[in-house]
């Protein structure tokens, strides 16, 4: 008995009903409006998110400059009670004694 002959050929499944059909359609239609509401959630929270950049910026910059810029002398500390950083009339002020602190020695000063 010849192998081809012993198995039927498949059959082909049934075609899907025009209700199915449109049953997956409406479906398919919720999913998508579905996604673009997620979609445009998305984008309102990436705008709102760069615009709390900018804001952050802006603000670190307006820090930056009321530090660095004020006529009061400030010193920022670490948390064992090291300078840090100084803001720029206090770099005035210290001009002529941070400059042989530091070059004699390698230890941190505090003042």
């Amino acid at each position: 008995m010849n192998r081809r002959s012993a198995h039927k050929p498949r059959s082909r499944p049934p075609l899907p009903s025009a209700a199915l059909i449109a049953r997956l359609r409406a479906e398919i239609q919720i999913l998508r409006e579905e996604i673009a509401g997620e979609r445009q959630k998305i984008q309102a929270d990436l705008e709102e998110a760069l615009e709390s950049m900018r804001e952050l910026k802006f603000s670190r910059e307006r820090y930056a400059a009321l530090f660095d810029f004020s006529p009061a002398p400030y010193v920022m500390l670490d948390g064992n009670g090291f300078i840090r950083k100084f803001s720029s009339h206090e770099k005035q002020i210290l001009a002529g004694i941070r400059q042989p602190m530091f070059s004699h020695s390698k230890q941190p000063v505090l003042i």
